[in-house]
């Protein structure tokens, strides 16, 4: 029963990441799936479950593969390794601060932007 349901969340979180972002719809179904079997470890390894999946999935999707290995993103451990804290408030946690954090470098590339445009007119 378990496999069932397992197999039935796969293909609804496939359905509706492949909805969300482009670049995950264009990859073949069968690597879809397996990417998510996959994340479901890297998200358990974090102590999350099931009601936590989709989101940790979100950030995946969002950032290059394999981001949490980089040392850049000692932030989203940091948050994710917070085992004091239940796996429903850290991924609430990651997404805020993944949020804040892309906002401020759409800003920071706005400004770039403002800036090398100004710099032409002149």
């Amino acid at each position: 029963m378990a496999a069932l349901q397992r197999d039935s969340d796969v293909r609804w979180y496939e359905r509706e990441l492949a909805e969300l972002y482009p670049p995950f719809a264009a990859v073949a179904s069968a690597e879809r799936r397996q990417w998510i079997r996959a994340s479901i470890q890297r998200a358990s390894a974090f102590g999350l479950g099931r009601p936590e999946f989709f989101q940790f999935f979100c950030f995946e999707q969002t950032y290059p593969p394999g981001c949490l290995d980089d040392p850049t993103f000692a932030w989203a451990r940091r948050i994710l390794e917070q085992q004091d804290q239940a796996p429903s408030e850290r991924i609430q946690k990651l997404r805020k601060e993944t949020i804040r954090r892309l906002i401020e470098e759409e800003e920071r590339q706005q400004r770039a932007e403002e800036a090398q445009a100004g710099e032409q007119v002149s």
